[in-house]
């Protein structure tokens, strides 16, 4: 009876092992960021949506002889943001509405400005959630003092590398994010974001492409 009791028991602690705590997951997506985001880069994104968006930059705000281009700019510690080249002031982040949305997907989990686990778990709760063969690894990410309802999910691959998640509002799916990658220099580069989201009843597709990493970013953009 003993001896049953006894493998019931490990099996039982190896189980609740298997599990990471709030901690080890921070630290496992971190890393992993950390290991293949460079320190800073900017890259050009395009999609339909933005190219009919910049033909409403009225002419006289488009530096004369040239073409306004949008970039995802990106520095460690810092969140990231949607920069238009080639512009007045007023307009250089007239796409801003997507920095919110990059935020909320969890791109740069641990490496943009809650960048330690105290400042992150200071802002918000992590929750384990057993994975499946489409998903190894999923997480819950509630931000503190959110309204009830309001939560993401993360898929992750079993190298903690981000490949989507979605967002719910009132319990309600709001948004879902997809992710595509490229190695380049043993790295993991993103090639697309592909949003799929709800508004005013009426769902919406965008596709952003990214392009090439350049370990560049404008002056004074942070």
């Amino acid at each position: 009876m003993h001896i049953i009791i006894f493998i019931l028991l490990i099996h039982t602690v190896s189980f609740c092992a298997a599990i990471p705590d709030t901690k080890e997951i921070f630290s496992a997506i971190s890393s992993f960021n950390n290991a293949h985001t460079p320190p800073f880069f900017m890259a050009q994104i395009t999609s339909a949506f933005i190219d009919a968006q910049l033909k409403n930059i009225p002419k006289e705000k488009i530096n004369y002889g040239s073409t306004p281009s949008v970039y995802l700019v990106f520095q460690k510690g810092r969140d990231v943001r949607i920069w238009v080249d080639n512009v007045d002031d007023y307009y250089r982040f007239s796409f801003s509405i997507f920095e919110d949305i990059l935020h909320k997907s969890g791109l740069f989990m641990g490496i943009n400005t809650y960048s330690t686990y105290p400042s992150f778990i200071r802002q918000y709760q992590i929750f384990w959630i057993k994975g499946d063969e489409l998903h190894p690894v999923k997480i819950k990410v509630v931000e503190k003092g959110a309204l009830k309802g309001d939560y993401g999910i993360y898929f992750f691959s079993e190298l903690w590398q981000l490949t989507g998640s979605e967002y719910y509002e009132n319990n309600q799916l709001t948004a879902v994010l997809k992710l595509k990658y490229v190695q380049n220099g043993g790295k993991e580069h993103i090639q697309s974001i592909i949003l799929d989201f709800k508004y005013k009843l009426k769902e919406y597709t965008i596709n952003l492409q990214v392009g090439k990493y350049q370990n560049v970013i404008p002056d004074g953009i942070f």
